[in-house]
């Protein structure tokens, strides 16, 4: 128990004390109320109630705490009865059930408040007001007390107030804030939750906070609009209306403070029709300054930094609706007026209002839609995807220019299906400009990678002949930004052809198009021959950088994940900070593509740390609907294996787009190879190897040098072998070659380990980083550990495993630590020195097959040099040699007809 809290009283006076319980009876449900009688003891708090209750058109739930049976579990559920008027039957009508499975112990608190809620919405509609009274709630039972208090917190998801009294020092800790927060408007976090329970759809955060911002988070308007809007407007797929319609229910809770209002009062609240701040400056021009001082002291206006704004979002759209229909049209036209130098946009949608001609009024929007480039807030998208609406909504018909432009201030905003529709609409318009086309290709390709959807990228017959009557320098950039959506999806033959189509008209091309071609030329001859290196696209992606000016914000994220795709990381990185500088103000997908685009480039980079971070960032940044980000999937299938999360963790269920299939499963082959799979991870890559089209050449060896790894590591020497010498054809570049030295290492011969892993060392450290050498120095331990060289074999698989830890591949780090020394398999070198050698004798032979000179091996032994030539002397003797070269082709040749000697894993 705890004392009340400051500010929150106990309500002295019985008027006082019935009004308030009479309030909370009669705001039935929707409005979601809470009321907590606080007093001392004898202050006739339950008579009070009685009281207030006694005439309430409704039904009543009473429950009275009994300190007799305080230690019986739910016995004041149990104890529920009817009075005043009727019983609602709830326990009778299945509400015991839900009692009956907690007494039993099989739910939880928080599992029978859920329970009661479910059982509630599921009864038939009651016709009145149905309040739950708890009379001396600090008398009940611990189980009953946190259920009711627990349903009370949560009461504006179902349709029940409650009234709960207690002596104010007896205040339970959980019931301290029902006084204070549950009795004011609903935030946006209550919001959400109340669309959910009313409508069981999931509900976008942002549209939560929007509808607690339109309705003042009133629960009767909310619960009235949750029965109008659509499944894609509560997820934010779609766009809300900008001001709500004006219903009987708004309209009664708005009407109150505006009935004693002049006509110049509702003519100043009108300017706050958007439900948005108005400065002092439009208000001044429109109005005047008049009635300002007035309606501040009525608490209907308030100061904001702005300007001012209504202290409820409804009494400028109902003071509006209060005017005459002259009126409205003079007060919307000099609003409009006085927002044209401050805010185009505001202006326009002001004079949609004032009923101007059509053709003027259209004009005036698409002006200052072609001003919206640069806004800076939400609120400003939210504007100007209206003005947008509006525009198509009046032109007869709508030009593909109105349409795109639409799907622009969608896409900006986040609401995809309505970018789509604008789209579809852009695409089926009746003639279509040539000046449209290279924005509506652009749009075809954001719209066909962002809901990964192929058919989208295929340009209509109808549009492909148009282009014959279209100056040759837009056909050359439609063309190619056609071929490098088809590329984008997967699509290298269709790519090829619309290559071409632009090659005929590059005559006239600008450089910034024939710079894109070339980019999108080397990205086909990667994707359909494999031919196009790391550094030509490279080159080719720099060079388009180099060439355009500003660039959309799409147009960057690709510019950064092809960089990335070319292992040019630095230069993606610069290219990164420049692009989210550009586009700080982007839409919320804009800024969410770039964070992805972020998160891929430190995952290339082994950045685990921060890309973790990156992904918290993600988390929070909230989009709606299925969103496929290109290259997303790999870079959270391949972080997740870095820092040892669990599969799934991170990217659940995705369907592997068809745009990146080789990239998903080289991600999830290093999964397996991390875990310790190795015959599985060898068998993906080879999947992966035989897929067409084939890979490109860099990306190629190095699925060969992981391959090695993954069948070396499996005890499969032989197919290593093989493997290595296809990872050794063809160029590749730095990354690469790292990746082959180290497979080169792994397939050496005894004799030349140490100098072949000394090499693939100097080339992870020189192009590789840290992880490049770790690595190496696990595979080095394999080896040396398959030889009998444990002890130095376990001392560098702890070296490589701090190394793994510090960079955060804690995947990597177990996987070296958990690593059990490989199975020595004698093979034919330990069966020829077991039969002609002692183990002094074999032990010599062994390190010198590692590489090592007489005064290495005499130290190893801790036996003087002229020892060591004497026993060396005795083994060419028994094994019929003259000399350690012989020695060392006679054991190795005896290897090669014996079985291989590589390691084996305990897993693979």
């Amino acid at each position: 128990m705890a004392d009340i809290p400051a500010g929150a009283g106990p309500l002295v006076g019985r008027d006082r004390v019935l009004e308030r319980v009479r309030r909370v009876a009669e705001n039935r449900g929707p409005t979601g109320r809470s009321l907590l009688v606080t007093g001392p003891p004898g202050s006739g708090r339950t008579s009070l109630v009685a009281t207030a209750l006694a005439d309430l058109d409704g039904e009543v739930v009473w429950f009275a705490g009994s300190a007799t049976v305080d230690d019986e579990p739910w016995s004041t559920l149990r104890s529920a009865r009817g009075t005043f008027r009727s019983v609602p039957g709830f326990l009778g009508s299945g509400g015991d059930e839900v009692v009956a499975r907690a007494l039993a112990g099989e739910s939880s608190t928080v599992e029978v408040a859920r329970a009661f809620a479910r059982h509630y919405q599921s009864l038939p509609p009651r016709p009145g007001a149905v309040v739950l009274v708890a009379e001396d709630v600090h008398r009940f039972d611990p189980q009953s007390r946190a259920v009711l208090l627990l349903l009370a917190h949560v009461n504006h998801t179902f349709d029940m107030s409650y009234v709960l009294t207690c002596p104010t020092r007896a205040l339970p800790e959980d019931a301290l804030d029902l006084d204070r927060v549950q009795l004011g408007p609903l935030d946006a976090g209550a919001t959400r939750e109340a669309l959910h329970a009313w409508t069981g759809r999931p509900v976008g955060t942002d549209v939560a906070a929007e509808l607690a911002r339109l309705t003042d988070g009133n629960p009767r308007l909310l619960r009235e609009i949750a029965g109008q809007v659509g499944p894609e407007q509560l997820e934010g797929r779609r766009t809300l209306p900008l001001r709500l319609p004006l219903t009987p229910t708004s309209a009664a809770v708005a009407s109150g403070p505006l009935q004693d209002l002049d006509v110049d009062a509702l003519r100043t609240l009108a300017c706050f029709s958007l439900g948005l701040p108005v400065p002092v400056v439009v208000l001044e021009r429109a109005v005047g300054l008049g009635p300002v001082d007035a309606l501040v002291d009525a608490n209907l206006l308030e100061a904001v930094p702005e300007g001012y704004r209504c202290t409820s979002a409804l009494l400028g759209r109902t003071a509006e609706a209060r005017l005459d229909a002259a009126t409205r049209h003079a007060l919307a036209g000099a609003l409009a007026s006085a927002w044209s130098v401050l805010d185009p946009v505001r202006a326009a949608l002001h004079a949609v209002d004032e009923g101007l001609p059509s053709e003027e009024v259209l004009e005036r929007g698409r002006r200052a839609l072609a001003t919206t480039a640069g806004a800076s807030s939400a609120a400003d998208d939210r504007l100007a995807e209206a003005l947008a609406w509006a525009v198509v909504a009046r032109a007869e018909p709508p030009t593909t220019n109105d349409w795109l432009v639409l799907a622009g201030c969608a896409e900006r905003a986040g609401h995809l299906a309505d970018a789509r529709d604008a789209f579809e609409h852009a695409v089926h318009a009746s003639a279509i400009d040539e000046e449209d086309l290279p924005l509506l290709t652009r749009t075809r390709g954001f719209l066909s990678q962002v809901t990964d959807d192929r058919t989208l990228v295929v340009p209509s017959t109808t549009l492909l002949s148009s282009l014959e009557l279209v100056h040759p320098a837009v056909v050359f950039e439609t063309m190619t930004r056609t071929a490098w959506n088809s590329l984008l999806a997967g699509a290298p033959d269709q790519a090829r052809l619309y290559l071409d189509r632009a090659r005929q008209a590059s005559r006239a091309a600008r450089p910034e198009d024939r710079a894109l071609w070339r980019l999108v030329d080397t990205g086909w001859q990667r994707a359909a021959s494999g031919t196009g290196t790391d550094e030509a696209l490279r080159e080719a992606a720099l060079r388009w950088r180099d060439c355009t000016g500003a660039r959309p914000w799409y147009d960057d994220f690709l510019l950064v994940t092809t960089l990335v795709e070319a292992h040019a990381l630095a230069d993606a990185r610069q290219h990164l900070f420049v692009a989210g500088s550009a586009h700080r103000h982007a839409g919320r997908l804009g800024r969410y593509f770039l964070l992805a685009a972020r998160l891929e480039l430190e995952v290339a980079g082994s950045q685990v740390a921060a890309a973790l971070a990156t992904v918290e960032e993600l988390a929070g940044h909230e989009v709606a609907g299925p969103v496929h980000v290109r290259g997303l999937a790999p870079a959270l299938v391949r972080l997740e294996t870095l820092a040892d999360l669990p599969a799934g963790t991170l990217v659940d269920g995705h369907d592997g787009s068809a745009s990146e299939p080789a990239a998903l499963a080289r991600a999830e082959a290093e999964r397996a190879l991390v875990r310790g799979r190795h015959r599985e991870a060898a068998v993906a890559l080879t999947a992966l190897l035989r897929a067409e089209p084939p890979l490109p050449e860099e990306a190629r060896r190095a699925v060969l040098a992981d391959l090695v790894e993954a069948q070396v590591a499996a005890g499969d020497l032989a197919g290593a072998q093989q493997s290595f010498v296809r990872s050794t054809s063809g160029t590749g570049g730095p990354a690469t070659d790292a990746a082959t030295t180290r497979a080169a290492a792994l397939v050496a011969s005894p004799f030349e380990t140490r100098g072949a892993f000394a090499r693939a060392l100097a080339a992870a450290e020189a192009e590789d980083g840290l992880l490049g050498r770790a690595r190496t120095l696990l595979a080095l331990s394999r080896r040396l550990g398959a030889v009998g060289a444990e002890d130095e074999a376990a001392g560098l698989r702890e070296e490589a495993a701090l190394v793994f830890a510090h960079l955060g591949a804690e995947g990597w780090a177990r996987h070296a630590r958990e690593a059990e020394p490989p199975p020595q398999d004698p093979g034919a070198q330990d069966r020829l020195l077991d039969t002609r050698l002692d183990d002094h004798e074999a032990g010599i032979v062994r390190l010198l097959l590692l590489g090592q000179k007489n005064k290495e091996v005499a130290a190893r032994l801790y036996v003087s040099l002229r020892s060591l030539e004497k026993s060396l002397t005795r083994i060419y003797a028994k094994t019929g040699v003259a000399s350690k070269a012989q020695l060392l082709a006679l054991v190795r040749a005896e290897d090669g007809a014996g079985r291989p000697t590589g390691p084996r894993s305990a897993v693979g």
